[in-house]
């Protein structure tokens, strides 16, 4: 059996002594050149060098070696990197061949012979001095043109449709290569969509009714305008629709599909506004801690009509009270609900205690699950002080959450 030695690059190879043809090696084949790294400053100067050894003389005939520069040579591609015909500053120039007076070195980087500006091909045919005169005087209306352009654009550029406020400054460059009567939004700002910087008195009531309950009010990040989203089931499309209607400027988009991940099939319907700039307010508003967060602040800005989005929302009605000493309160629930699970203990005791000087008293928060979780219970007196409030602004599709005292003779809300 033949010795066996490792190879000498030092890659843990082991090999023969001997190779086929019988004599002493010293490397696996083709690991004879792994180990002969040449230092990066060794290699650019040894290829200057030989690009100095074998430079030729100056084509304009003064003698002169065309010796380029170290930046001149890192600059050039490693492969076919050809040697200038001139030396710097010795090449002549020609005018292009268009005739719009344009002048440019006689050879490329690629020592070709320039004919003229690569984007004047079409002009090449007019050769006769009319025609090149002709040229020449569109040229120049034309770049007088869009220097007018640009300065008209710039002097009163439209607004970003983000409802940012800034301008759509552009320079003639980008007048010119883009399509900029089409472009409504600076740079990054085009996920911000939305244009309304003041919300109406209706929207408002409404958009604060709902944060209350099924609404969520969202943003992306600090420079990002906020967004309204929710989701209702299906049975509810009617519901999402008429809210859709009412915040009609917020560009609402619903979609009805089925949720990945639930246990049920059931179709849920979610609707999504576009980020609006009016809605940073709110945003401030219902938020001011990081999260939602319900603040007396907030709920003095609440009308009869919030409170009714807030109970078509989460409100649910008790069983009618049939058993009472008062005719006129026949028809009216022993209670109803309001369920804030999703509000904090203090929280469900401020909004009890709001509720108390708008004239609706003995609400009271009730604590479920050991105490997780509350809920707002509205006695028969209170239940009747409410629903009368709100009665007048209840949607005909959420009826069912009202008693028989509030429905015509089909079930649907005599309002």
């Amino acid at each position: 059996m033949s010795q066996m030695i490792q190879c000498a690059c030092g890659c843990g190879s082991e090999i023969t002594l001997l190779g086929l043809n019988g004599k002493p090696r010293k490397f696996l084949r083709g690991h004879q050149s792994r180990g002969r790294t040449v230092p990066p400053d060794d290699y650019w100067d040894l290829r200057l060098r030989k690009m100095h050894t074998r430079a030729p003389l100056c084509a304009c005939g003064c003698g002169q070696k065309v010796l380029v520069t170290m930046k001149w040579l890192q600059e050039q591609p490693k492969r076919n990197c050809r040697i200038p015909l001139y030396v710097e500053g010795h090449m002549p120039t020609i005018l292009c061949n268009c005739g719009c007076g344009t002048a440019l070195p006689a050879f490329s980087k690629r020592n070709r012979p320039n004919k003229g500006v690569s984007t004047h091909s079409w002009r090449m045919g007019l050769q006769t001095p009319e025609t090149r005169q002709q040229v020449q005087a569109n040229v120049l209306l034309r770049a007088v043109a869009h220097q007018e352009y640009t300065q008209s654009w710039n002097a009163n550029p439209p607004l970003c449709a983000c409802g940012c406020g800034q301008p759509l400054h552009k320079t003639a460059r980008q007048l010119k290569y883009s399509s900029a009567g089409r472009q409504r939004y600076l740079v990054g700002h085009v996920h911000r969509h939305g244009t309304l910087t003041e919300l109406t008195e209706l929207e408002t009531s409404v958009i604060l009714g709902s944060l209350l309950g099924d609404f969520s009010l969202q943003r992306a990040g600090p420079s990002y305008a906020p967004r309204l989203t929710f989701t209702h089931g299906c049975a509810q499309l009617e519901y999402a629709k008429h809210k859709a209607d009412m915040l009609s400027r917020l560009d609402f988009t619903l979609s009805v599909y089925t949720p990945k991940g639930s246990y049920s099939q059931n179709q849920v319907v979610r609707g999504a506004s576009k980020s609006i700039p009016a809605l940073a307010k709110i945003w401030d508003l219902t938020r001011s801690s990081g999260k939602k967060t319900v603040t007396l602040q907030w709920l003095s800005l609440l009308d009869a009509r919030s409170w009714a989005y807030w109970y078509m929302d989460d409100g649910s009605c008790g069983p009618l009270a049939s058993s009472v000493r008062n005719p006129s309160k026949l028809g009216y629930p022993s209670s109803i609900c309001l369920h804030t699970e999703g509000f904090s203990a203090l929280e469900n005791q401020l909004l009890a205690q709001y509720l108390g000087t708008k004239g609706i008293s003995g609400v009271r928060a009730v604590s479920t699950k050991g105490d997780r979780y509350y809920y707002l219970y509205f006695p028969r007196d209170a239940a009747r002080a409410f629903l009368d409030m709100i009665a007048p602004y209840v949607h005909p599709s959420m009826a069912y959450k009202m008693p028989q005292y509030f429905r015509g003779e089909n079930g649907t809300s005599s309002y």
